[in-house]
């Protein structure tokens, strides 16, 4: 919970749970924050949010290189520090970056001059395992070049061990200073996210501009199956960042476009065994609950038309609304569908 002692407000996540979304809101409604007693830096920012102090107090250096970031974290580092110290409201920072920190001494120390142990508040909003595989398989498929199947991502590149995730950062900053909440929409008030997170800070909603478009729709049913054809090809950065935002359309217009991928019986009670006893020592400890407070839905194999469609149907229809949007696309798709090409036998 928020205290007066809290200077310091820390928003580390996780992935997938409405964060682009409430860092739009809160990006744009600066000014307004201000008002209500809270600043959110410019120092840091890439985009809405800090992900660039993130990637400063924990660097990757092949990450560092793409994004062309200054050499010396530090200098980084320094400005964010020069340009907080200038203000009386509480600090108020967002990334989801800053989940990806692996604590040790060193790094512990260097968080803690940024964001002193005492003063800080780290509010994380967690995800019910399964429904959050389904969102980051089809994020990673959607803007990487993933190939593998959702039992495949799952095996390699999936963890949610939330459990050992926040003692971590309970053994960093205190237990006391950790505000652990569920990204359930059924669970958010109003069932939205930036409302709940400004319930946390006990702002209210009066003057802010709620306005904004929901960030980053999840694609899915055969336009997923389609892009992971794509991943097999060379594309280059370019069109495929081009390509992100015209399928991320297409999945805004078409509910079919956003069918979670279909999961077996199997997967489902591997991944709800795998994190049980985790989810039991997380509610205990961080919600005083002796309940389980996630809500299971089942995810398995259902029947439904619009998931039965023809590949090869919807491919046409998807390549037709490709290149109403961008002609060159669809003539670099071409070229590259002639190489490989298609067969839904591949899945």
């Amino acid at each position: 919970m928020l205290g007066s002692h809290h200077k310091y407000v820390l928003h580390i996540g996780r992935h997938k749970s409405g964060t682009t979304s409430l860092q739009r809101f809160l990006f744009a409604n600066r000014n307004k924050l201000i008002d209500k007693g809270f600043y959110y830096p410019l120092s840091g920012l890439r985009g809405c949010a800090h992900h660039n102090l993130a990637l400063a107090l924990n660097p990757k250096g092949s990450i560092r290189k793409q994004l062309k970031l200054e050499a010396d974290d530090d200098v980084l580092i320094q400005r964010f520090i020069d340009e907080i110290s200038q203000r009386d409201e509480r600090i108020l920072v967002s990334s989801e970056g800053f989940q990806n920190i692996n604590f040790n001494r060193n790094l512990a120390a260097k968080l803690s001059k940024v964001f002193p142990k005492e003063q800080t508040l780290i509010i994380i909003y967690i995800r019910e395992q399964l429904d959050y595989l389904l969102s980051s398989y089809t994020q990673a498929v959607h803007a990487r070049n993933v190939t593998l199947s959702l039992e495949e991502f799952e095996e390699e590149h999936f963890s949610a061990d939330y459990y050992q995730f926040l003692q971590d950062w309970s053994a960093a900053f205190g237990v006391e200073n950790i505000s652990v909440h569920i990204y359930d929409r059924q669970k958010l008030k109003n069932q939205n996210i930036i409302d709940d997170f400004l319930d946390v800070l006990t702002l209210d909603q009066v003057n802010f501009n709620t306005s904004l478009q929901n960030a980053n729709p999840s694609i899915g049913g055969n336009l997923l199956n389609f892009k992971r054809l794509l991943n097999q090809m060379d594309f280059n950065p370019k069109n495929s960042r081009k390509l992100y935002h015209v399928l991320e359309k297409l999945a805004e217009e078409h509910e079919k476009y956003r069918h979670k991928p279909q999961v077996s019986q199997e997967l489902e009670t591997r991944v709800r065994q795998k994190y049980r006893l985790s989810n039991q020592q997380t509610f205990k400890t961080y919600f005083k609950s002796q309940e389980d407070l996630f809500n299971y839905k089942s995810c398995t194999y259902q029947a439904n038309p619009d998931l039965n469609t023809d590949l090869n149907q919807d491919i046409e229809e998807i390549i037709d609304f490709i290149g109403q949007k961008d002609i060159s696309l669809v003539q670099t798709l071409a070229i590259e569908f002639a190489k490989k090409f298609t067969d839904k036998k591949n899945f």
